[in-house]
């Protein structure tokens, strides 16, 4: 992994600004002030926990060197250029425990930590809860509210490669707390883990090399973060109030098995810090911040392949799925079907054409093609000008 270098811009009056509309919780006001000469990313996040008292873990296998100063920065915006400064991502959780481990979490562990977290939250609803959940998700990432995300030189800084400007791309996009590492280097300059340019096929994960690269980061980044949330609970558990947070605000969770205690809460658009103590108020434990930096990592051969096994096998699941639902339908709704998905398929773009016929259509083409073969005569016709149409871009 290359080095990389940054020149820190300080923009102070803005960065109060953004902060305090967004109304971060007394740890988030704590200030970092850092001078560094190409000293190792873990090092200058060592110095973050020292000066603030919260935890800054960086994975093991995240690499570079950092140059330029911090003065006075919030922490999460000293996280969020460290991280930027290596083309990495980061993410901001919450612990919950009666006492902190003897030995302090690796970042391993925590993203590991972070992900039962996840699993847990969405397991523990039901088919309706989980589409309410993402219809809810979804409003809150309506476009205009996007477009009001503040700019200005502290949310996009300018320097060395991987300065993309966090927040403005995938899941992150919008909310505060995390971030993405960019998938494309500057034009002309190699992306970490790759080739950069305009295409944009470089780095880890990029389009190119994607299935070699894992980013778990990035899948625990849920949509629509903010930094308050409205909760009304009456006697519930603390489990349950984890969830109701999490869903509220789509920040994670880490909480002790063993927290008992009923929670009785309600708060409307308030910081996250009154949810937070009242939840682990309620168990007789103490919250905490943490941050985790985590540069994409280089996949293994094995991982490699059980990743593509696992991909077709969803893929083949939901091409299952959508066909049963589609034989499920009557003749004229079938018919109506085909045609808006032949439809879509003449009215490409250019760009999408290219990219259909290059990787997705011969896919596509091979699997229609024997599927159809499976199919009865009568069913086989119906289906026959959607399999003309693919075959008519693909070939």
């Amino acid at each position: 992994m290359r080095r990389s270098q940054v020149l820190f811009v300080l923009a102070l009056l803005a960065l109060g600004s953004w902060l305090t509309v967004q109304g971060q919780e007394a740890d988030e006001e704590k200030t970092v002030t850092i001078s560094a000469e190409d000293e190792a990313i873990a090092s200058l996040a060592e110095e973050v926990e020292k000066q603030t008292g919260i935890q800054v873990a960086v994975t093991e296998w995240t690499e570079g060197t950092v140059s330029g100063s911090l003065e006075k920065f919030h922490v999460e915006e000293a996280v969020r250029s460290l991280a930027e400064a290596v083309n990495a991502s980061w993410i901001r959780g919450y612990i919950i425990e009666k006492q902190p481990p003897d030995e302090p979490y690796t970042a391993e562990q925590l993203l590991a930590m972070l992900e039962e977290a996840r699993t847990a939250v969405f397991e523990g609803l039901t088919d309706e809860e989980r589409q309410e959940l993402m219809t809810a998700w979804r409003e809150r990432l309506a476009p205009e509210e996007a477009a009001d995300e503040p700019e200005g030189e502290g949310r996009r800084m300018r320097g060395g490669a991987g300065m993309r400007g966090f927040g403005m791309f995938g899941p992150d996009a919008g909310g505060p707390g995390g971030g993405v590492a960019s998938m494309r280097g500057p034009e002309g300059e190699a992306a970490p883990g790759g080739e950069g340019g305009p295409e944009g096929r470089g780095g880890p994960g990029g389009r190119a090399d994607f299935m070699r690269y894992d980013d778990p980061i990035r899948r625990l980044l849920l949509p629509a973060r903010s930094d308050t949330v409205s909760v009304d609970l009456a006697g519930v558990s603390v489990q349950d109030a984890i969830s109701a947070f999490t869903a509220g605000s789509c920040f994670l969770v880490v909480a002790d098995e063993d927290l008992a205690g009923e929670v009785t809460v309600q708060l409307e658009e308030a910081p996250l810090s009154e949810a937070l103590a009242a939840i682990a108020g309620a168990a007789e434990a103490e919250w905490r911040t943490v941050y985790i930096i985590s540069q994409p990592r280089e996949l293994t051969d094995a991982e490699v392949a059980e990743r593509q096994t696992q991909m077709e096998q969803r893929r083949e699941q939901r091409f299952q799925q959508m066909w049963g639902r589609f034989w499920q339908m009557s003749p004229e709704e079938r018919a109506g079907s085909i045609q808006r998905r032949v439809d879509r398929l003449s009215n490409m773009s250019e760009r999408r054409l290219e990219r259909f016929k290059a990787r997705r259509g011969p896919r596509m083409l091979s699997r229609m093609t024997q599927y159809s073969a499976a199919l009865s005569p009568e069913r086989r016709m119906e289906i026959k000008p959607l399999l003309q149409a693919i075959a008519k871009i693909a070939q």
